[in-house]
């Protein structure tokens, strides 16, 4: 609350064209928009190389590049920049591998209960031994175990989400992430304020378990006529050209 106080009004509109870290500090879960928004304009010129074969070696190099900027220079540049070159290799594995037959492995599932349990393993020992990681930051620790906790990470979550049986929950869940995502810190932050002034709680309230999931079902319960008012009519803000009808009915006329 103090950083607020003793900031310029103007601050936040630097954040916002600055796009990095702790300049957006009014809602700093934005630094993954800038991010995603450079990885993937350079993954755009990075595609155009056809060959998968150099795709890899041009992800691998931005990948080790990114990280030795940042740990050069030791500034931060706009739009996370630096960072999108850690990021691509992730945006960009995933392409290659979308058009391999490697996509298809998951379909298994022997294979996909193993994996889950060896990938986990992995996880476990990647996060142990380099601790915490904070990519808004650039805090990567050692970048092998960087990258062999994320994948692992990924692989665990496309393996559980081929188990998982397909329900209207976590339809509705992926299909407005991009709503979830950069709303629920302020609906944390207007449930705290909420606590603090009319209630008189105690700031640190908000630390509890308790607390944490009614936190978690009120900014679900906040973004669901969020997502639909936006979706159905202005869903250029979240990227779609038509509304939801339009769109169901396009999916009909399809079929």
């Amino acid at each position: 609350m103090l950083q607020y106080a003793e900031s310029s009004p103007f601050d936040p509109f630097i954040g916002l064209l600055y796009g990095v870290g702790e300049s957006l500090y009014v809602n700093s879960v934005l630094w993954f928009f800038t991010c995603l928004f450079c990885t993937t304009i350079l993954f755009y010129w990075v595609s155009k190389l056809k060959d998968r074969r150099v795709i890899l070696f041009v992800l691998i190099l931005l990948g080790l590049l990114g990280p030795l900027i940042h740990h050069h220079m030791n500034v931060r540049l706009p739009w996370n920049l630096e960072l999108s070159f850690v990021a691509i290799v992730f945006y960009g594995l995933g392409y290659v591998v979308s058009k391999s037959e490697a996509s298809r492995l998951s379909s298994f599932s022997k294979l996909r209960y193993l994996g889950i349990v060896v990938l986990c393993g992995i996880l476990l020992l990647t996060v142990k031994f380099n601790g915490r990681v904070n990519m808004n930051k650039m805090q990567l620790g050692n970048l092998a175990l960087f990258y062999s906790g994320a994948f692992s990470g990924i692989g665990v979550s496309i393996l559980l989400s081929s188990i998982v049986p397909r329900n209207i929950f976590f339809e509705w869940l992926s299909r407005n992430t991009i709503v979830i995502f950069p709303l629920h810190m302020l609906i944390f932050s207007a449930f705290t304020g909420i606590g603090v002034t009319v209630f008189r709680i105690d700031y640190s309230f908000n630390e509890n378990l308790m607390f944490s999931v009614l936190y978690t079902i009120g900014a679900f319960a906040v973004c669901y006529p969020t997502s639909y008012i936006l979706s159905n009519h202005f869903p250029w803000i979240v990227g779609q050209r038509t509304t939801l009808p339009m769109r169901a009915l396009q999916n009909e006329q399809n079929e």
